[in-house]
């Protein structure tokens, strides 16, 4: 079905999408913040 390196490759892959993510959310955590604060 798969092999090993498929396996390490989306591991790896998914590691980093996922720190960049983590990066990019911290770093704008304020103007997420206002974007999803309910109106009133």
């Amino acid at each position: 079905m798969f092999n090993k390196a498929d396996f390490w490759i989306g591991l790896g892959v998914g590691l980093v999408t996922g720190i960049l993510g983590y990066k990019v959310i911290t770093e704008n955590k304020d103007k997420i913040n206002t974007y999803w604060r309910p109106p009133g």
